[in-house]
């Protein structure tokens, strides 16, 4: 973390797409969410690390943030308001469902088709559906 405490410095150990949830893949290095099971520590930001290019951060690089409980995330399939969101495999969000997964944002907005922007508050704690 930055010396003010709230910028999360990681660096993207695989390429990280704009508005992606992002998991903790090593020591001090992130990756996108790869399942509802990903604990997922935040969402990149819609920047891009070069122009015309197609990753918020590239391996190696410092992964950019969205710095705010309420983050815009990109969906993986139609998403309904005030449903929790999960990652899917791409770390897109996803509507949380199935046995061992984990909700960590919920939508404040519908979408209904894969890779929309929609804005997201983060979940205050956890949910695992046993």
């Amino acid at each position: 973390m930055s010396a003010d405490g709230f910028t999360v410095n990681i660096t993207a150990s695989a390429d990280v797409p704009p508005y992606r949830m992002v998991k903790i893949s090593g020591v001090r290095t992130g990756a996108v969410g790869s399942a509802g099971t990903s604990a997922i520590v935040g969402v990149s930001d819609g920047s891009l690390s070069a122009f015309n290019g197609t990753y918020n951060a590239p391996t190696g690089s410092v992964i950019n943030f969205q710095n705010s409980k309420c983050v815009q995330i990109s969906t993986d399939a139609a998403v309904t308001a005030g449903q929790e969101l999960m990652s899917s495999a791409d770390g897109q969000c996803a509507t949380l469902a199935t046995a061992g997964n984990c909700g960590s944002y919920v939508a404040l907005e519908t979408a209904g088709a894969a890779d929309v922007l929609i804005w997201a508050i983060q979940y205050p704690g956890r949910t695992l559906i046993a």
